[in-house]
């Protein structure tokens, strides 16, 4: 790997983990044991900026591959309740998982499905 030299406080970033990278480069890694990437700048000085999150859990993504591809108006019942029981289990918190928790719900709000009153209530745990 070859990196061109800056003057100032715009130099090269080395980490064992995010490797050798050129001022204002963004690096992924892939998660460990989830779906996703963690992300860090090489910010000012050499130094990596605070890491990002972008993992997505086991349980979320699941449910996110399912979305994408199954024909959602005959398990939309069951899918909101997995998403009910995945988001009281995981920390739905991280940019990651909050991504990927409104990319299905936009996808199940699409959905034309008769919703019962058990529906809205799992609905209204999310």
């Amino acid at each position: 790997y070859t990196t061109k030299l800056l003057l100032g406080d715009k130099i090269p970033c080395q980490d064992e983990t995010y490797g050798i990278t050129n001022y204002n480069t963004i690096v992924e890694i892939p998660c460990q044991n989830q779906a996703g990437v963690m992300k860090r700048r090489c910010g000012k000085n050499g130094k990596y900026e605070e890491e990002l999150d972008f993992c997505v859990s086991k349980e979320i993504n699941n449910i996110l591959e399912v979305v994408n591809s199954t024909n959602l108006e005959t398990i939309f019942s069951n899918l909101l309740q997995q998403l009910s029981n995945a988001t009281n289990v995981v920390n739905i918190s991280t940019p990651g998982n909050v991504e990927a928790v409104v990319t299905i719900l936009t996808l199940i709000s699409n959905v034309n499905a008769t919703v019962s009153e058990t529906d809205m209530e799992v609905r209204n745990n999310i």
